[in-house]
């Protein structure tokens, strides 16, 4: 399965490429996403998939990943 993928003219991600992307762990990850800082993902099968433009978005709303953004 790859772990970017374009659905209805937007871009998904795999969790491993997006914890990347961030600069995160996985404990920070899950906890990000336990209280509430990443939006849900779609799943196909078995995989999560995470819409990046709405991760970024709303990371950056919160303040959370202000640093990571500069190193995009």
């Amino acid at each position: 399965m790859k772990s970017v993928m374009e659905i209805d003219g937007k871009e998904y991600i795999g969790l491993s490429l997006l914890r990347d992307e961030l600069g995160i762990s996985w404990q920070t990850f899950y906890r990000w996403q336990r209280q509430g800082l990443i939006p849900p993902p779609i799943a196909i099968g078995r995989y999560r998939f995470y819409n990046r433009d709405d991760v970024w978005s709303q990371l950056l709303t919160k303040g959370v990943a202000a640093g990571a953004a500069l190193s995009k």
